[in-house]
């Protein structure tokens, strides 16, 4: 008993990487100006009911909502949620639980992989999609998650990532990234959303893109 006690001590993660590899502030990450894309803050009860706020502010240490604006392809909703902690009780969560907790319907999920960059930074980001529907509203979502330097586009990943990571005896912080918009045209929504995550890409400074959007290099080796 003393051995496995002894065991468990030592495998217990104590590295904090928002400690050791600090992110910027999200208003700082994301810029307000994404190539031809203007963003304008977005108080927090047009995206999120309160009771469900208060989750997230338990979850998160930092979030971000913002529209951004097109003068050709119209106006994308990107809401960004920080925590530094990707333990069991404060791994992010994904729409699929928040937007229900506000009535919402949500239509069959699936996966898709947006290729983003020029070369010689380029590659495919996995991300989830999703119809969202309350009444009259439509909102396609295109969201993903990166725990550490690696994106999860399931639970079970997002379990086994945090599980390698601690193996090294680092807690990973985590992000989600979620960008929809108000659109009963789902494949529109879907080739907005890619023309906009692409620009934002191209805007994150490099050093944090694998922050932002994993590295692809590690996903290559699992």
């Amino acid at each position: 008993m003393l051995a496995i006690a002894g065991l468990s001590e030592w495998a217990t993660p104590r590295r904090m990487m928002a400690i050791e590899s600090p992110l910027p502030s999200l208003g700082s990450l994301l810029p307000l100006k994404i190539g031809p894309w203007l963003g304008e803050e977005a108080s927090r009860h047009q995206l999120v009911a309160a009771d469900v706020q208060a989750v997230l502010d338990h979850l998160y240490q930092q979030t971000l909502s913002r529209f951004y604006r097109h003068p050709q392809a119209g106006v994308v909703m990107l809401s960004a949620a920080y925590g530094g902690d990707q333990s069991d009780a404060t791994r992010v969560h994904r729409p699929e639980v928040c937007y229900p907790a506000q009535g919402f319907v949500m239509g069959p999920l699936h996966r898709d992989g947006l290729t983003l960059g020029r070369y010689p930074h380029r590659q495919v980001l996995p991300v989830s999609r999703v119809t969202a529907r309350l009444g009259v509203r439509v909102e396609p979502i295109t969201y993903w998650i990166t725990v550490g330097r690696r994106v999860a586009t399931r639970s079970l990943e997002q379990k086994m990532i945090q599980i390698q990571y601690g193996l090294t005896g680092v807690v990973p912080d985590g992000l989600l990234m979620r960008v929809s918009s108000l659109n009963a045209d789902a494949a529109q929504a879907w080739w907005t959303h890619q023309r906009f995550i692409d620009a934002l890409f191209m805007a994150v400074d490099t050093p944090y893109r694998a922050r932002v959007f994993g590295d692809p290099d590690l996903d290559a080796l699992t």
